[in-house]
């Protein structure tokens, strides 16, 4: 979309109309049955939810000139030049690989000690889109009995929204 915006984009128009030109593109070559639409359906589902988002945070996300897709692993390195550490996702189900791993997949993860490549693994078992982390400075890693007593303890409750 971006190379579409760029290069096809309507030379007066603004961004928001040339990201209007480039989804409307993108949603007519998914209409015609292109192999790389029938070989990624996240793609052609992630590009069905794009008609519904606010048009100004898609403009950001998928027009920036200076976009790069990083990964957890250089995220993590990079945030660590600035003297920060991964420590845990901010979503609570994250923290419970029996939710979100198949059988096989924490199987794989059993071996994985190093918690950088254990996170990067399991982006690929869920295939990963966003990560919501927290990355401090001066960790204290827990073990992995006593994070599991504090999850256990840990009281939570449904709020209806």
């Amino acid at each position: 979309m971006a190379l579409h915006a760029n290069y096809m984009g309507t030379g007066g128009s603004g961004t928001l109309d040339k990201l209007e030109e480039a989804l409307k593109f993108a949603q007519e070559m998914a209409a015609s049955d292109v192999v790389y639409f029938r070989d990624n359906p996240i793609a052609a589902g992630a590009l069905t939810n794009m008609a519904d988002r606010n048009r100004n945070q898609l403009a950001h996300e998928v027009l920036s000139r200076g976009r790069t897709v990083m990964t957890f692993a250089s995220v993590t390195e990079e945030l660590g030049d600035a003297g920060l550490s991964f420590a845990a996702s901010a979503r609570l189900q994250d923290h419970f690989d029996w939710i979100n791993l198949s059988p096989d997949g924490q199987k794989l993860l059993v071996g994985i000690r190093h918690p950088v490549f254990r996170q990067s693994a399991i982006d690929y078992l869920v295939n990963q889109q966003a990560r919501f982390d927290i990355f401090v400075k001066g960790l204290w890693p827990l073990t992995s009995v006593v994070r599991a007593e504090a999850l256990h303890r840990a009281r939570l409750r449904l709020v209806p929204l």
